[in-house]
C-alpha cells in the first residue's frame, strides 16, 4: 500500500495498519497535509465520535483543551485527571472550557460514562493510587476501597519493587 503524501514519516507504518484494520475520518482528501490550522477541526471529529473525552497534561494552549471545549459544545463528557503524571506543565484544574469532572480511576470515567462499574484487582487499584505524602497503610486501604488484609500483601509486592518505601508506624511513601 502506498503510504499518503503528508504524514509524518514515523507515522506512516501506523497509518498504513490502520487503513488495513481500520478507518480514516478525515474531511479532506487522502494526501491532504496535516497543517496546522487543520487540527482544531480533527479534534472535532475525535470529539463527536467519543463518549467523553478524559484531559490529562494539558498546557493552557492544546489541543487537548480544545478537545475539551469542543466536546462539551457536542454535549460529550469532559473529565480531567488533576495534577500532573508525569510531566510539569499539566494542569491542576478542569479545562477553561468549564464543566470538567475529576477522572482518576476506571471507576470515575466509567460513572461519569453511566457503565457498570468494573471491580479492579486490589493490585491494581492500589497501583494506581498516588502516593503524594507519606500516609498510613488504613488511610491507603479506605482511599482505594480495598480491606487492609487485601492491601498489606499488594503493598509487600510494591516495596519489593520500589515503588513504595514502609515507613515507621505502618506508614507507606512513594
Amino acid at each position: 500500500m502506498r503510504r499518503g503524501r503528508g504524514v509524518p514519516r514515523e507515522h506512516a507504518e501506523l497509518r498504513d495498519e490502520i487503513l488495513e484494520q481500520g478507518t480514516i475520518f478525515s474531511e479532506y482528501p487522502p494526501g491532504s497535509l496535516p497543517l496546522p490550522h487543520r487540527f482544531p477541526e480533527r479534534n472535532r471529529i475525535v470529539s463527536g465520535l467519543s463518549r467523553g473525552v478524559i484531559v490529562a497534561e494539558a498546557p493552557e494552549r492544546s489541543g487537548a483543551l480544545i478537545t475539551a471545549r469542543l466536546a462539551l459544545e457536542q454535549g460529550r463528557d469532559v473529565m480531567v485527571v488533576p495534577g500532573t503524571l508525569v510531566c510539569a506543565h499539566g494542569r491542576k484544574q478542569p479545562p477553561a472550557a468549564g464543566g470538567g469532572d475529576p477522572g482518576l480511576l476506571v471507576a470515575d470515567v466509567h460513572g461519569v460514562l453511566g457503565c457498570p462499574p468494573l471491580l479492579p484487582s486490589a493490585e491494581s487499584r492500589v497501583g494506581c493510587f498516588p502516593f503524594s505524602r507519606e500516609l498510613h497503610v488504613g488511610e491507603i486501604a479506605q482511599a482505594v476501597s480495598v480491606p487492609v488484609q487485601e492491601l498489606l500483601p499488594c503493598l509487600m509486592e510494591m516495596e519489593l519493587a520500589n515503588l513504595v518505601e514502609k515507613r515507621p508506624g505502618t506508614t507507606i511513601r512513594s
